[in-house]
């Protein structure tokens, strides 16, 4: 992965190249609250030990099969994804997919398009969200 500011190249595991532009904010924003309207219903067990695989693995789960399934995330993925090219071709559709070579790197391109687009909002909320963590867990103590 080569990060230039508000563009990143990846190189996919099948060899494809993609270059992501990031998008602007209400299009960022826009990918931001589907996500959120994803993952606002996955039941996260705050007292399952770290350790307990099934639990982890189960909310894992939810979490992919929910964003995975929902029309307002995928609107939101193609909105970004129009700023995108694969193998130096424009991404206008999802008919890019269409090829059955393409369709392999589907999860991956969409992976990298809204890990690259949603890092700008999440950078500052996960710090913020790992330090209440830490002061529930002392408090609970």
């Amino acid at each position: 992965m080569t990060n230039l500011g508000n563009q990143t190249k990846v190189s996919l595991p099948s060899g494809a190249e993609l270059e992501i532009t990031l998008a602007p904010f209400m299009e960022g924003e826009r990918l931001f609250a589907a996500t959120a309207e994803c993952l606002k219903s996955v039941k996260v067990d705050g007292n399952a030990d770290v350790k307990d695989l099934t639990s982890n693995l189960n909310s894992l789960k939810d979490m992919f099969l929910s964003c995975l399934t929902s029309q307002l995330m995928k609107e939101a993925i193609l909105a970004c994804l129009k700023r995108c090219t694969y193998n130096k071709q424009r991404i206008t559709s999802w008919d890019i997919f269409d090829d059955v070579k393409a369709r392999e790197d589907y999860l991956a391109v969409c992976w990298e398009v809204v890990k690259f687009n949603l890092s700008p909002f999440t950078k500052n909320l996960f710090s913020k969200f790992s330090t209440l963590v830490k002061e529930a867990t002392t408090t609970q103590k």
